[in-house]
């Protein structure tokens, strides 16, 4: 292998890349051209233990390409076993970040879930968290030309899938691109025995949309008992602090309703998210952690929102298909729909201002 840990006294060639080896890049920013990772390549940044001291921080003036077969992976590199600021207290409940963890599957499932949640949604920069096994890394990528990530190829910050005991939290995926084809994946999924949580993905692009990528973005949770963490996409052109973000946990079903992705990323976050369109799909499951304000709020089917009594504002609502009017609502409303929305604290609400919203559907 080969490590770089950073390059102020180095010079790159036009074209570089990664074949037959596994490179550990922690600061590497004066690339002049294009980096290609080949099938048999692996581009990474050294583990980290009980201090978040390493990730991967990559400046590519031209094109980056993956070809199928190789990745750009951290996978297990975040904090080591019950550390970091989403930390599991023992061997069987996984690591918190873009979700919360959850309790390892041989338990009964009445024990606390993980909700020490943390990070960026709309800039994600943070290691993942351990359980009993680590958290992803971290991915930093910033791209001048095109990124390809090609079908069988991934850029994951995942945490480990090892054994019979609780999963590390994933980690985040930062890409910053002029624009994004091919049909590989993009995650930051938890990892573990059915526990760790989802981490945090952005993809934002400079220069077009994401019509040529048909490829998968993720963060999902591992199994039922891991929340799943969130995903933030914005083209070219879109205002800082927009943007659409994800919450999707691949139709699998929290096995309670204390396994959620919180909205905001955690209670004292400052995080402006008032522009954003939220997107939440395929049994992903919501919970308010404080009064949150977005553009637009989209549920559909098998979708789950717990207002825990807060309150929700948006200028534009659906549910499973449906326009909300202007409104104040309760969880009870008919107008949410059956089952979509409930409020285990009380006194919670919905406040849809009925302003109109271009939804950005992807």
């Amino acid at each position: 292998g080969v490590e770089s840990m950073g390059d102020d006294s180095l010079g790159y060639p036009r074209q570089w890349g990664v074949s037959d080896a596994a490179v550990y890049a922690g600061g590497v920013s004066k690339p002049r051209g294009d980096l290609t990772v080949a099938a048999t390549g692996i581009l990474s940044h050294r583990p980290n233990l009980k201090v978040d001291e390493y990730k991967m921080d990559l400046v590519i003036a031209g094109d980056l390409t993956v070809r199928a077969g190789g990745s750009i992976t951290t996978m297990g590199h975040g904090f080591y076993s019950y550390s970091g600021p989403g930390y599991s207290v023992n061997e069987e409940q996984g690591g918190a970040h873009g979700g919360v963890g959850g309790w390892n599957n041989n338990n009964t499932g009445t024990k606390p879930a993980n909700a020490r949640t943390y990070g960026s949604i709309l800039n994600p920069t943070q290691i993942g968290s351990g359980g009993q096994y680590s958290g992803g890394g971290a991915i930093l990528i910033q791209v001048g030309g095109t990124t390809t990530v090609e079908s069988g190829a991934s850029i994951t910050s995942q945490g480990i899938q090892a054994g019979n005991r609780a999963g590390g939290s994933g980690g985040s995926v930062n890409l910053r691109t002029g624009s994004l084809v091919g049909s590989g994946a993009i995650n930051a999924k938890g990892g573990g025995n059915y526990c760790g949580a989802g981490g945090r993905v952005a993809v934002a692009l400079t220069a077009g949309d994401f019509t040529g990528w048909t490829g998968n973005i993720s963060a999902y949770g591992f199994g039922t008992q891991g929340g799943a963490g969130t995903v933030y996409l914005a083209d070219a052109g879109t205002p800082a602090e927009a943007g659409q973000v994800v919450v999707d946990n691949n139709n699998q079903t929290p096995w309670s309703a204390a396994i959620y992705t919180p909205l905001p990323a955690f209670a004292a976050s400052t995080e402006d998210l008032k522009h954003t369109q939220w997107l939440v799909r395929n049994k992903g499951s919501l919970k308010l952690v404080a009064d949150a304000m977005v553009q637009s709020f989209d549920m559909q089917s098998l979708s789950y929102l717990n207002l825990a009594g807060f309150t929700l504002v948006v200028d534009s609502m659906s549910v499973n298909g449906d326009n909300v009017p202007a409104g104040d609502y309760a969880a009870t409303a008919p107008e949410l729909g059956t089952g979509y929305v409930s409020d285990s604290v009380g006194g919670g609400s919905i406040v849809v201002r009925g302003r109109a919203t271009l939804l950005l559907l992807r």
